[in-house]
């Protein structure tokens, strides 16, 4: 395994069972419907997962496209969504398929942790095309730099203890310690980013941008900002 894409799209204990992966996707289900203007927008989740709230969220804007780098969740979202007209399923690598000015809302939620500088910089760009004038572009789960994983285990811990699953989080952190997790997080490593320099760089990419004051999921001891292009 020589990729976070790799990892992703193999089996994993992140999600430590079916309780936990429902809980979480509720609270992202939440999050994102707070920054839906009406049902007439366009939505896009880049890098969206199994995205379990798939079939609820479209019926709170007019169309839906899930994207993921993951051809195992790709294939997955296409199976569940057959028939499901207002739910297109597109891998990254089909960014080119994307018109200019399309969408009103754009979700990126818990992925720039895995790009490195070069990739974050093309991605940025990329929205800058797709998102309408008066669109927004929300980016939720930045890592802040010396940020220490003890915070993040004890806001899982916190999370489990409310939604009931909390011996399998026990068992599910045991198992990503010494699971690839560990050994890419060492080898590759994550991005982080403080306010300010993730909004320059915002900046420098043509988006007018903000730090909110919540973070989509669970976890508040990282950033979200809300974007708009310039």
């Amino acid at each position: 395994m020589n990729s976070w894409v790799d990892f992703w799209n193999g089996e994993h204990s992140i999600y430590v069972n079916e309780k936990h992966k429902l809980a979480h996707s509720r609270k992202v289900f939440n999050d994102i419907t707070k920054w839906l203007s009406d049902e007439t927008c366009s939505v896009m989740d880049y890098g969206c997962g199994e995205a379990l709230y798939a079939e609820e969220l479209q019926h709170h804007c007019k169309n839906l496209v899930l994207v993921d780098s993951s051809e195992n969740i790709v294939e997955k979202l296409r199976s569940r969504t057959v028939g499901q007209t207002s739910v297109q399923i597109l891998h990254i690598s089909d960014y080119n398929k994307i018109k200019d000015d399309t969408f009103d809302l754009i979700i990126v939620n818990s992925v720039f942790q895995y790009l490195n500088g070069s990739e974050t910089k093309d991605v940025l760009l990329f929205f800058k095309r797709i998102l309408k004038k008066n669109g927004k572009l929300v980016i939720a789960d930045i890592i802040p730099p010396n940020h220490p994983i003890l915070k993040d285990v004890i806001s899982l811990l916190k999370f489990a203890l409310i939604n009931r699953f909390l011996l399998a989080s026990l068992i599910g952190l045991f198992k990503t310690y010494f699971s690839e997790y560990t050994h890419l997080r060492k080898n590759l490593g994550l991005s982080f980013y403080a306010p300010q320099n993730f909004i320059e760089m915002l900046s420098n990419r043509g988006f007018r941008a903000r730090l909110e004051s919540e973070n989509f999921g669970h976890n508040q001891n990282r950033f979200c900002f809300i974007a708009e292009k310039i």
